[in-house]
């Protein structure tokens, strides 16, 4: 009975310690956010629409500063308060290289070249803090790949944060994936630990929350590519620890679906189709629907349904039957595919106004 109450109250203190977590998070990006956006507006730092924007109005970018300053304060802090994870933290202090790459971008472009040199140094940081990932955990099974293994690693690191940088371009939409991947991914190693994984996870949720009280449609600010490439890269390293420490890889992936299959097939159809990868264009599947009529308030929300739909079934099958991960992000990717594929299929326009 001791034994029981015991664990009640442990289970009570993590809870209460992961919703202080979120709610420092969330006040702390709103408020540096907003001092962000009449810095931006100040200093005429303004996202001025093209032919490719989904936007008219000529508004601010930038805006993820807020939320990267609020998770430093966090990693930070989870550093001094659990040193026996340490090589833990200074591995995911290779997202703040790439914050810092994006940011400068996002006053001057970068060139590609430079960006990427940026992100692979940043990567480097994190595997070697890491230790490496030789091992690849796919739930059933396990591969032990040595060094192929802790290239996989490199790749995934790279092009996660690419990812969400492709995926950033209606408002809230990188904002909700983010929140929801990362209150998910808390969720688990809540469940599975590493627990102070878990609380900086939530933190980071919290502090999307008060980014996107700025950025929710209409939007008064952009996330810019200091957002954008942070979160993508930091979701990416999330997931290489959390492999690492029992959560398998499958379990990831179909958390982060909606971005996966967007960004991926329709990079893979623009470089089949002699086209440039890194040219801008408006090609991806919620662009096209965006132009078709749905406004970023209705995609945004279908997103955050669409993740919380599979990422909730994942996180039942990590605590019930890890065996169905597998099957679990079959179904995901096939279903995320359909979407993508219907939008192709819609008949081309010239649309390019921002619905909100």
């Amino acid at each position: 009975m001791v034994a029981g109450l015991r664990l009640r109250g442990i289970v009570v203190l993590t809870l209460l310690y992961a919703l202080v977590a979120a709610a420092l998070g969330f006040a702390l990006s709103a408020l540096l956010t907003g001092g962000v956006v009449r810095r931006a507006k100040r200093a005429g730092a303004l996202d001025l629409p093209n032919e490719r924007s989904s936007h008219r109005t000529p508004t601010p970018r930038g805006g993820g500063l807020g939320f990267v300053l609020t998770c430093t304060a966090l990693l930070a802090l989870l550093a001094l308060l659990d040193r026996g994870g340490f090589r833990l933290w200074l591995a995911l202090a290779g997202a703040f290289p790439v914050a810092w790459g994006g940011w400068l971008d996002d006053r001057r472009s970068l060139s590609p070249r430079l960006r990427l040199a940026v992100q692979a140094a940043a990567a480097l940081w994190t595997l070697l803090c890491l230790g490496g990932v030789p091992v690849l955990d796919w739930g059933p099974s396990r591969w032990n790949l040595g060094l192929g293994g802790t290239m996989a690693a490199a790749l995934a690191l790279l092009w996660g944060t690419n990812l969400f940088n492709f995926m950033d371009g209606i408002d809230g939409f990188a904002g909700i994936e983010g929140a929801s991947v990362f209150l998910l991914g808390g969720a688990a190693f809540l469940l599975r630990g590493p627990v102070p994984l878990g609380f900086l996870c939530l933190g980071l949720t919290g502090a999307l929350g008060g980014f996107l009280l700025w950025n929710w449609p209409p939007a008064q600010i952009f996330m810019g590519d200091v957002g954008s490439g942070f979160l993508g890269f930091l979701f990416a390293a999330v997931a290489l620890a959390g492999q690492l420490g029992g959560i398998p890889i499958p379990f990831w992936m179909v958390l982060g679906t909606g971005f996966f299959v967007d960004a991926t097939a329709t990079l893979l159809l623009r470089v089949g189709t002699g086209n440039s990868p890194v040219q801008p264009h408006r090609e991806h599947a919620y662009q096209r629907l965006a132009r078709h009529g749905l406004s970023h308030r209705t995609l945004s929300l279908a997103l955050g349904s669409f993740n919380a739909l599979w990422g909730l079934a994942a996180l039942a099958a990590l605590a019930l039957a890890p065996q169905a991960l597998m099957p679990l992000w079959g179904a995901s990717w096939s279903a995320a595919l359909a979407v993508w594929v219907l939008a192709r299929c819609l008949p081309p326009t010239t649309d390019g106004t921002r619905r909100v």
